[in-house]
Order: structure tokens, then sequence, then C-alpha cells
């Protein structure tokens, strides 16, 4: 893995002010990554044999059980994999293929009355071997990729992307979103910022989703000043604490998704002070009720919805609900999605 760049990276992380460390949520992952990434097999990033990968989104593996011991986790996939298959032992005669393909046919359906360009024309890269990956008319796909493709549904029911915007993405974890955006809109610019860790993940694998060529690599822009030298297009990777460079841009859509509710207020206060004002549109997908406020990961205070709508006081809310999965409501329906739209905007 790339370990040089992450450690270049650390160290401007730790040069930088106070509230761009990692806050009491974050800073126990922050300890654990740099040893993971000494000997991560990149190849398989999606396979599940690196739990930890998966807190920043690298869920591609079957039957998911968190809160179980790391063996039974390895026995249940055994047992789905080489045993059960695709029998069907759920209530309707239901098997997992099934689930699959009425996912799929849910968020084709989804897109099409949501004004977007379809699933059906695009595919998840397989590269880091995920355990969850289905063949649907002949193109590959992961649940996961299902639900990045609905987050980008709901947006697009507004605000109509084109291939001309820059996005902008505090939290980019695995990069999924941006593979799905980046897929059906080729032309987008995109800046994505996030802890060093995994935004080295990020950058490795949607430089393999996406080819090298629609990259500008973290080792590039660390040392920018401005943004003059965005390249149109092409995704670039940021260090969470580089953020200001942003002031005084045209961002047409800003987004996060469960990461703000992870961090502390004023740090999310600072955060988004740098983008009301020049984001158009600002999409968020956090807990309804805050995160946990003890145990190894927990923050200090529960960040709310009205803490949100106070944030973005100058922005009109376009839509809200219940954040929804491929198959019933994402994360048990314990998120929200909205989005809201400048003040004047159209």
């Amino acid at each position: 893995m790339e370990l040089t760049l992450y450690q270049k990276l650390a160290a401007a992380q730790k040069a930088a002010p106070s509230e761009f460390q990692p806050t009491s949520y974050w800073e126990p992952y922050t300890r654990a990554i740099e040893s993971e990434l000494r000997t991560l097999d990149p190849s398989r990033i999606r396979a599940g044999g690196n739990p930890i990968l998966g807190t920043f989104g690298f869920q591609d593996y079957v039957y998911t059980q968190y809160g179980r011991s790391a063996w039974k986790q390895l026995a249940l996939r055994f047992l789905q994999n080489r045993v059960l298959k695709n029998r069907r032992i759920l209530p309707y005669g239901l098997g997992l293929e099934d689930i699959r393909r009425g996912a799929w046919q849910f968020c084709e359906i989804t897109g099409q009355n949501s004004n977007a360009r379809p699933l059906s024309g695009i595919e998840v890269s397989d590269y880091g071997a995920p355990e969850d990956l289905f063949i649907i008319n002949d193109k590959k796909y992961t649940y996961a990729f299902l639900q990045y493709y609905l987050r980008y549904c709901f947006v697009q029911r507004h605000v109509g992307l084109t291939d001309n915007e820059v996005v902008v993405e505090i939290g980019s974890g695995s990069g999924y979103q941006i593979e799905v955006l980046k897929k059906l809109h080729p032309g987008l610019t995109v800046l994505c910022f996030d802890l060093p860790g995994p935004l080295v993940l990020c950058e490795h694998y949607l430089g393999k989703a996406l080819g090298p060529e629609s990259i500008v690599s973290s080792g590039e822009t660390l040392e920018w000043k401005s943004l003059a030298q965005l390249q149109s297009g092409k995704v670039h990777f940021f260090g969470a604490w580089q953020i200001p460079l942003v002031t005084g841009a045209s961002i047409d859509l800003f987004w996060n998704a469960a990461s703000f509710g992870e961090m502390e207020l004023g740090i999310v206060k600072n955060y988004l002070s740098y983008i009301t004002g020049s984001a158009k549109c600002v999409y968020l997908n956090q807990a309804t009720e805050g995160k946990e406020t003890d145990g190894a990961n927990h923050v200090t205070q529960k960040i709310l919805w009205q803490d949100y709508c106070d944030f973005l006081s100058d922005y009109k809310l376009l839509d809200r609900r219940v954040a929804v999965g491929p198959v019933g409501y994402a994360c048990g329906g314990n998120y929200f999605e909205a989005l809201w739209t400048r003040n004047g905007d159209t």
C-alpha cells in the first residue's frame, strides 16, 4: 500500500490546526490504520479480511454481522458461500439471488422516476475481490453499489447533474459514491477531502475503478495554495485540513454521508463555514438521533437534525426522508438524507 504517501499526509495533518485533527470517534481508528496499511493486500481490499476497512465503507461482503466475533462471521460466510449458496431459505421462497435481482430492479425503477441516468448503463469495479459481487444483464454489481446509486437518485431528482458540475465531498471513505457519480457523469470535477488513512485507500481504489488518468493524487495537491491547478473532469484528493482551499470557489454540490455525525459540533460547524455560500446545493446523510456518546468510538455531543438546519440557515430545504436502501430502509431506518439549495438559487 502507499505507506510513504500516508506518512506524508499524516505529518501534514499533525501540523494542521486543532479543528482538523481526528475527533474522539475517529482517533482510535487513526491509531490503528498505519499498521493496517503495512500489511494490507490491496488486491483484496474489499474481501472482508480487514474489518477495520469496513469503518471507511469497504463493506462488500455477504451477511455482515456487526457485534459478532470474527470466527462467527467467517463461519457465516462459509455457510452462505459453500453450503447454502442460493437455496431458498427465506420467507416467500426467496433466495439470495432473488433479493439481489429485486434490489436491482427497485434501483432501476427509482432511477427512471428520478431523472437519473440508468443503473443498467454502468457496473461496479471488481477490483479488491468484493465478496458480494453478482451479475445482472451481463454487468457486475454489489449491494453497496446499489445503495450509493439510490443516494444519487435522491439528489438527481432535484439537482439534475449533467457533466459540467463541481462536486466536493468531505469524508469520501471508500470512494464508492464517487465511483457511481463519475461512471454516470464522466465530466464531473470532484474534490475529495478526508483523513490520511481513508484518503490513501480511496485514492488507491478509485485509481483502479476509474483509471489512473482520472485522478489527481493527494501527493500532488498536498502543497497547493489554491485551486488554480484544478483539472476539469478529474477526481482530486485532499487532506481534510485543506478544506479552506474551497473558500470562494464555485461548488455545484457538496456531499457528506455518514461522517458529520461522527464529529463534534464545533468541528462540523467549522467545515461547513468553508462550504456555505460557495455551494449551490448541500446533501447530507446522517444518523437521525446522532451517534453514541460512550464506548471506544464516541462523540462528546450528539449532532441532531436541528443543528444541521442551524448550520444551513442560509439554505432552503428541498427534501428530507428516511434514508432508503435497495431493500427496505438503510441502516435500519436510523439515518435521514436531505438536500438543501442556497437561497436565491433555483
